[in-house]
């Protein structure tokens, strides 16, 4: 569910999504719709 809200903080660049990042793989936030 995407919220849109600036609470969200990217709370998910912690998760698994911005490890795949950090790899160099340009994996797309499915709650930002933003690529990291």
């Amino acid at each position: 569910m995407h919220y849109g809200t600036v609470t969200h903080s990217h709370e998910h660049t912690e998760s698994s999504l911005h490890s795949k990042h950090r790899l160099g793989q340009k994996v797309m936030c499915t709650y930002c719709n933003q690529f990291l």
